[in-house]
């Protein structure tokens, strides 16, 4: 699992964009859809609205450590996305998804679904379901179901809703300028993680789940 972590690591840079880049998309049963994506990372903060400098955003104590829950926790938060549990084959799910080709990823076998809800998807090895992620511009004027956030999407309104989800755990939450995000909070269970991602308007962007912790 250590060695399989490390490289999950390193496909964070890549894989990211691609699931920014796709809007709202659907699926048509029993056939696989190939979706060229348009950047709509753009669309999350209006070119007119001005950014707060991850240096002007409250974080947590940095020598503090993301909340630890157990693989229990894991478990519901993956259910909480959707019904595919970690570890399903792609080829199992296959018919539901919808392929998102980015970067010629399609060529290698390295690309990113979507489900007719929204939530996107990860294999390892092109096979094997590792991360969930919501990209929270295609949950636009919807209910976004990982860990119950609903409509709420300001960054205050969203840990309530992640706080009572986890029973009172509180995220860990540090200055993050990536993915277009300036902060990202984070919580850790079993051998997973989540991070919840905001925008300098502390608005919510994008949430991530790894079935592996990554060290």
């Amino acid at each position: 699992m250590a060695a399989r972590a490390v490289k999950l690591r390193g496909l964070l840079p890549l894989l990211l964009p691609a699931v920014f880049a796709v809007g709202g998309c659907g699926a048509s049963e029993g056939a696989e859809k190939l979706v060229k994506s348009d950047n709509v990372s753009n669309q999350v903060v209006p070119a007119s609205a001005e950014a707060v400098p991850a240096s002007a955003v409250p974080v947590d104590d940095a020598a503090a450590l993301p909340p630890q829950l157990g693989q229990q926790w894991l478990d519901k938060a993956s259910l909480s996305f959707s019904p595919v549990k970690f570890g399903t084959t792609r080829t199992s799910i296959k018919p539901a998804l919808v392929r998102v080709v980015e970067n010629n990823c399609d060529q290698v076998e390295d690309c990113t679904y979507v489900d007719r809800e929204g939530v996107e998807y990860y294999f390892w090895e092109a096979d094997e379901l590792v991360f969930k992620f919501i990209n929270v511009e295609r949950f636009r004027g919807r209910d976004i179901p990982a860990f119950d956030i609903g409509r709420v999407r300001s960054k205050d309104d969203v840990l309530k809703r992640v706080e009572t989800f986890f029973d009172g755990a509180r995220p860990l939450c540090e200055a993050h300028e990536e993915y277009g995000s300036k902060i990202a909070c984070e919580l850790d269970m079993g051998e997973g993680w989540t991070k919840l991602f905001f925008d300098g308007r502390d608005q919510l962007v994008y949430i991530r789940l790894d079935m592996a912790q990554i060290n």
